[in-house]
């Protein structure tokens, strides 16, 4: 029931990490920001029902009159391993960091034994009621086909937008499968990673099948360094944070700097005004959008124009 229980609070904390609902403090992790963290909560939401999570991580109060001293002057070592939990260095940690963790994003359901209190019973061996319901009244009399409504203009301006709408999605989800996926370390068994082309993935460690380095997981880089497909996207924001890399004679830009994912001698430049406005171009990415979007526009309307001319009447 624990695991169940620490699943949802880091679950709930890289949602709100993703979303840009956390502070600073929880999102740069270090032992300092954490004790700084914890200081700021305890001012914000001194609650009587977090003194078991306090006690069981801070210690009891003692001589201190209350615990934003003992927050003051704790050894901020303490702070590590619930650091290394989250970053996935280590795979479990003591439950007092968990406890710890939901106090400082206000997990609602804290603390554990609160948590226990109402759990979520859903059972299927209750049958519905039995209502009577008045059969439907009988007639003699003889009944008339109706013909069926015939097609108009309305019917085949909507088949069309709702058929432009169709692909233009397809089409977007087709470039952006899989870039949105994001990896915790609750749910990640793999201690290893390697890259696929486009973005590191999970893989086992002793894994003999990759044709790339396998390197120790970090979820900063699993879940954010990627590989730009379209460079002319970017624009003057992206100096100084993107990276690039010219290893076969060919420019590859990625999300950050740092070591190349293949050749891992090599580093990573950042990206600057120079390259940008000589490799790039944010307007020709935008001739090359208003061009699939005018090729998917005749397409659809080809498609359409064939289907009401060549269909049989009697389908239409």
């Amino acid at each position: 029931m624990f695991e169940e229980y620490k699943n949802e609070i880091v679950l709930e904390y890289e949602s709100r990490k993703k979303l840009g609902k956390l502070s600073v403090n929880l999102i740069e992790l270090t032992p300092g920001r954490l004790r700084d963290e914890c200081i700021i909560v305890y001012h914000e939401r001194p609650l009587t029902q977090d003194n078991e999570i306090l006690r069981a991580f801070f210690g009891p109060l003692g001589n201190a009159n209350s615990y934003d001293q003992l927050i003051d002057n704790i050894d901020i070592d303490k702070f590590r391993p619930l650091i290394q939990y989250l970053t996935g260095i280590t795979t479990s940690t003591a439950r007092k960091n968990i406890e710890l963790l939901a106090w400082l994003i206000d997990f609602k359901s804290r603390p554990y034994t609160n948590w226990l209190i109402n759990p979520v019973v859903i059972t299927d061996d209750v049958e519905p009621p039995i209502t009577d319901e008045p059969e439907p009244p009988t007639t003699t009399e003889p009944t008339t086909p109706v013909d069926p409504p015939k097609p108009h203009t309305g019917l085949k301006i909507i088949t069309t937008l709702l058929l432009i709408t169709v692909l233009s999605f397809g089409l977007h989800s087709y470039q952006n499968y899989g870039s949105n996926k994001v990896y915790i370390p609750a749910e990640t068994p793999e201690k290893c990673m390697h890259w696929t082309g486009n973005r590191y993935e999970p893989i086992d460690c002793n894994d003999q099948t990759s044709e790339t380095p396998i390197i120790a997981i970090n979820f900063q880089k699993l879940n954010h360094f990627k590989k730009i497909a379209c460079p002319d996207k970017l624009n003057k924001k992206d100096i100084g944070k993107v990276g690039y890399a010219k290893p076969n004679g060919e420019l590859e830009f990625y999300t950050d700097s740092g070591t190349h994912p293949i050749d891992t001698n090599r580093v990573l430049s950042p990206l600057t005004d120079h390259m940008l406005k000589t490799h790039t171009s944010y307007y020709r990415y935008l001739l090359y959008c208003v061009i699939w979007e005018f090729g998917i526009i005749v397409f659809s309307i080809v498609v359409v124009f064939l289907g009401f001319k060549y269909l049989p009447k009697r389908h239409l």
